[in-house]
């Protein structure tokens, strides 16, 4: 999952619908987080769970009270808002699956294990965002310790 290796700003929004039209009016970068207050009182919100060279096209909905993931929504698939609406709706009452989901949000989680791809050999690894923060990479990138080597700037 994207959103790991990623910390995020949440942004309060009204409810579903507010949240879904910042996206779909690209008005959401991928650091955000719209989250609102759904009707049964769990804070909700939707993060771009997209790789990097395509914002919002995949779309997480998590549960910020229960820590779970209900859903992931290809926005990509969706050509208009009141779809994606409809999607995010019907899922943001914990309706669908729900798995454990890691959220770095507002400074906090980023000494959580994640998952990353190394920039310069491609191989997956784990790790977080506190010691991949010092080689500047993209989200879901890294630099894994085979490589760290070839990086002496950044070695603390």
């Amino acid at each position: 999952m994207y959103y790991e290796s990623r910390q995020h700003t949440s942004v309060p929004v009204a409810d579903a619908a507010e949240a879904v039209h910042l996206i779909h009016t690209r008005q959401a970068v991928d650091s955000h987080c719209p989250t609102w207050t759904n009707n049964h009182g769990h804070r909700i919100a939707l993060v771009d769970d997209s790789h990097i060279d395509a914002p919002w096209l995949e779309v997480a909905v998590i549960n910020l009270d229960t820590k779970e993931q209900y859903e992931s929504i290809t926005f990509g698939w969706c050509p208009t808002e009141a779809e994606k609406l409809g999607h995010v709706v019907e899922c943001e009452c914990g309706t669908t699956f729900a798995r454990p989901a890691t959220l770095p949000i507002e400074g906090q989680g980023e000494d959580r294990t994640c998952r990353f791809t190394c920039g310069c050999c491609g191989e997956s690894f784990r790790s977080t965002l506190t010691l991949q923060k010092k080689f500047d990479q993209d989200a879901g990138y890294g630099i894994c310790p085979n490589c760290e080597k070839y990086y002496p700037e950044s070695n603390d």
